[in-house]
């Protein structure tokens, strides 16, 4: 085994190992912590997706891109293609074009159009479904009318802010809005009304780089230095890592295309496309309807951690209805479930 590779797992497991004992409580909280899992996402993100969702159906097909041509096999950002839904890289706004194998080091932008699907970092759970103290980045979308590049910008941010983090009572941005948002060639300022409340150190650490990442990828202009401060006071000058350390950052599975809420067209095949940095680059798949089992299978992606890699699968044509697709990454030691991501998206 790689003694790199080692080294890494061993960080990993030793940061989630903390943010988890940060976050113990010991009330008998199994029945809220499952509810959560279940409705937590769909009850507070539902009606931004499915805003984001009708303002990103082109010609019919729906295209929701990722990012942009800037990802190294990771999260870009961009907006909707007419084409597929991109690959998510590292954050940068792009137009429409079918997503690279590997990430581009120039990025590219257009001329923002109202209506056009905003990208929104949120903290999420590394494991979908059941919430276990391990989080990363995830990106959603968000739909808006605004042009302005400040404007775009406050709004998805503030939308970051307002965003709930699974089984965390009080989330760190709560009562905490954008006060004023800078745009400039060498950078970004986003000043804030509040500092984050304390959460655990993943938690904080990520409650920063979301408003960061947030920022570059509705601008598309590549690694833009983003000072976030309150009261005038700087907290952190965001970038991104080298991509090969996105793992610290970015949730370890996404899936990118469809986006949760999306309405697929039934005269073509449904082709399921994301990102993951994982053990040999081994996922699984499951489609279901109704809660039963459509289809199932085992992918691999473009690379495997610590680098990020692309995959899709091609679902072919379905019958009209409403699927919930779950990709899964399995620990090599126990076969559990170590990272997930589910979409629900309806065929009509």
């Amino acid at each position: 085994m790689d003694p790199m590779t080692t080294s890494r797992d061993e960080e990993r497991l030793r940061a989630a190992l903390r943010g988890r004992a940060d976050l113990v409580d010991p009330r008998d909280r199994l029945d809220e912590v499952l509810e959560a899992a279940r409705t937590g996402r769909a009850r507070r993100w539902g009606p931004l997706l499915a805003a984001a969702a009708v303002a990103a159906v082109v010609g019919g097909v729906w295209v929701v891109h990722p990012f942009g041509p800037e990802r190294a096999a990771t999260p870009a950002l961009p907006g909707p293609s007419a084409a597929s839904s991109p690959s998510a890289s590292s954050p940068s706004a792009s137009s429409p074009s079918s997503p690279a194998p590997s990430p581009s080091t120039t990025p590219t932008t257009t001329t923002p159009v109202a209506g056009t699907p905003l990208p929104v970092y949120v903290i999420g759970s590394e494991v979908a479904e059941v919430p276990d103290g391990r989080f990363g980045l995830r990106r959603t979308w968000m739909a808006s009318t605004a042009t302005a590049a400040d404007q775009r910008v406050r709004a998805a941010v503030d939308a970051a802010l307002d965003a709930p983090v699974p089984i965390v009572d009080t989330p760190p941005w709560e009562g905490v809005d954008v006060a004023a948002v800078r745009v400039s060639t060498n950078g970004v300022t986003v000043d804030l009304t509040g500092r984050p409340q304390p959460v655990s150190e993943s938690v904080d650490t990520l409650a920063l780089d979301q408003v960061g990442w947030t920022a570059q990828a509705v601008l598309g202009r590549g690694n833009l230095p983003v000072t976030v401060r309150s009261g005038g006071q700087v907290l952190r000058v965001v970038t991104r890592p080298a991509a090969d350390e996105w793992w610290s950052v970015l949730a370890d599975v996404w899936v990118t295309s469809p986006t949760e809420g999306a309405v697929v067209p039934a005269a073509g095949p449904v082709v399921v496309r994301g990102e993951a940095s994982v053990f040999e680059a081994a996922l699984t798949w499951t489609l279901q309807r109704g809660g039963t089992t459509v289809r199932s299978g085992s992918l691999t992606a473009s690379a495997g951690a610590p680098a990020r890699g692309t995959y899709s699968v091609d679902l072919g044509r379905l019958d009209p209805g409403t699927y919930t697709v779950a990709v899964e990454a399995l620990s090599p030691k126990d076969g559990s479930v170590s990272a997930s991501d589910v979409v629900t998206f309806t065929v009509r």
